[in-house]
């Protein structure tokens, strides 16, 4: 069997394992009741929440912070008596168990279809970065307005953020599942393509008219709060 990798927007693990290995070494590099403050760590986490099967209910309103917590602390069951888990702090105060394994092992046709319009655009975003620093010695971050240097630069996505870009395309098409995605058919193939010409055609034309670039450094992205992707609507 072949393995099958696991792939987010800026990181990429070769199997399920190795994910799930990198996810375990964060929740074992703080104490119990400690917020996950690490740069690389948050933004490990807000890239597999967004491939969470339940990803609404996880983020509510949005997510204020991760953290290290006790399973029994928050939901009142006491599955292991040491247990210990990734959680997250919702804007509103209130928790939510991660629950970063079905992340990692639950795919749906919500990731499938973003990963694949994230690759149907990826040259777009590569060539936006490198207009940027075409002979510019000045290059700011959008976020934090720092001097920033290429090796730590980042694409990221304005009003509409990318979440609030690619749900209101899906939610023209259908939904999720109406957007079809062919994972190669056996050629060797990273991530899922967009199978219907018509819908990559659609959602180029509607990434061009739509999509806000801009450039940031790693952890002022990292940063972020979780947007509510129903937020923007381009058709009001």
């Amino acid at each position: 069997m072949v393995a099958k990798p696991v792939v987010l927007r800026t990181f990429r693990w070769d199997t399920i394992s190795k994910a799930k290995e990198a996810f375990r070494a964060i929740l074992h590099t703080y104490d119990l009741n400690e917020r996950i403050t690490d740069p690389t760590h948050v933004k490990m986490l807000h890239e597999l929440l967004e491939q969470h099967p339940r990803v609404q209910e996880k983020t509510g309103q949005g997510v204020d912070h991760f953290y290290v917590g006790r399973t029994q602390q928050e939901d009142g069951s006491v599955r292991h008596w040491n247990g210990r888990g990734i959680w997250i702090r919702r804007v509103d105060g209130s928790p939510a168990d991660f629950g970063y394994n079905a992340a990692i092992t639950g795919p749906s046709a919500r990731v499938d279809a973003k990963d694949a319009m994230r690759h149907a655009v990826s040259t777009r975003r590569d060539d936006y970065r490198e207009r940027r620093y075409a002979g510019a010695s000045d290059v700011t971050c959008f976020l934090s307005g720092e001097m920033l240097n290429e090796t730590d630069a980042q694409v990221i996505y304005v009003n509409p953020t990318w979440e609030q870009l690619t749900y209101r395309f899906a939610l023209s098409e259908g939904g999720w599942e109406q957007i079809k995605v062919s994972s190669g058919d056996g050629s060797a193939q990273i991530g899922g393509r967009l199978s219907d010409p018509e819908v990559l055609r659609r959602w180029l034309a509607f990434y061009d008219a739509h999509a806000n670039l801009e450039i940031a450094s790693r952890s002022s992205a990292a940063r972020r709060p979780w947007p509510d992707e129903t937020a923007w609507d381009p058709f009001k």
